[in-house]
C-alpha cells in the first residue's frame, strides 16, 4: 500500500471515530510529507545549481547515460563507429558539445561488429575516486563503462572497457560540455 499520499477512505473513517480536528491534522501531516511521484528510471536534471542536495547522483547518472548511449554501437541500424557517440551528443550534450566534430570517433570494434552484426551492452559503474569540486553550476563525474559484443545469432564477446570523464554545466539541466573516453588497455581481448 502506497502511505506517501492520503486516502480518502482512511481520512474518513478517522474523521468518524476521532473527530475532524485529528483528520484534519492527519491529512495536513501526510500531505506535508508525501513526495510528488518521479520517473525512477530518469535522471534528476533540473536546475538549482550545484551545491543542491543529490547534485552529485544526479550528475553521475547523467554521465553514466551518456557513457552508455555513445558506447551502445549497434551494426543493424548504424552506418559508422561514430554513429552512437553523435546521438549521445545530441541527446545529452549541450548545443556546442553536440557540433564537436571530433567527438564522433569511434572505437576500433566497429569492423568486428558490422562482421557480426552485433549491437553494444553496456553497464556503467561510477569511478570510485573523488571528481573535482562543484564550482558554481559546472560539475565532474566519471564512469567506467564495461561494454560486451552481442548478436541475434548468440555470439557474444567481450570489448575493451572505457572509463569516461563528463564535465558539465546547469543550464536548466545537466548538459555535457566536455567528455574523455580512456580505454584500459588491460581489457581488450585477446
Amino acid at each position: 500500500m502506497d502511505y506517501s499520499r492520503p486516502d480518502s477512505s482512511r481520512l474518513t473513517s478517522l474523521a468518524r471515530r476521532c473527530g475532524r480536528a485529528i483528520a484534519i491534522v492527519a491529512l495536513l501531516a501526510t500531505a506535508g510529507c508525501s513526495q510528488p511521484d518521479q520517473d525512477r528510471g530518469s535522471a534528476d536534471t533540473r536546475g538549482g545549481g550545484a551545491g543542491r542536495p543529490g547534485m552529485r547522483a544526479a550528475v553521475t547518472e547523467v554521465c553514466s547515460r551518456f557513457a552508455s548511449a555513445a558506447l551502445s554501437s549497434n551494426a543493424e541500424i548504424d552506418r559508422g563507429p561514430g554513429n552512437a557517440r553523435y546521438r549521445a551528443a545530441q541527446q545529452f550534450g549541450s548545443p556546442e558539445f553536440a557540433r564537436n566534430d571530433q567527438f564522433r570517433e569511434g572505437d576500433g570494434a566497429w569492423p568486428l561488429l558490422a562482421e557480426h552484426r552485433a549491437r553494444v551492452v553496456v553497464n556503467t559503474y561510477e569511478v570510485g575516486d573523488d571528481p573535482p569540486p562543484p564550482r558554481r553550476d559546472t560539475a565532474s563525474a566519471a564512469v567506467t563503462a564495461k561494454r560486451v559484443a552481442v548478436a541475434a545469432d548468440g555470439w557474444r564477446q567481450d570489448l575493451s572497457t572505457f572509463v569516461v570523464y563528463c564535465t558539465m554545466t546547469d543550464a536548466g539541466g545537466w548538459k555535457i560540455t566536455a567528455a574523455s573516453f580512456y580505454e584500459d588497455p588491460s581489457s581488450r581481448p585477446r
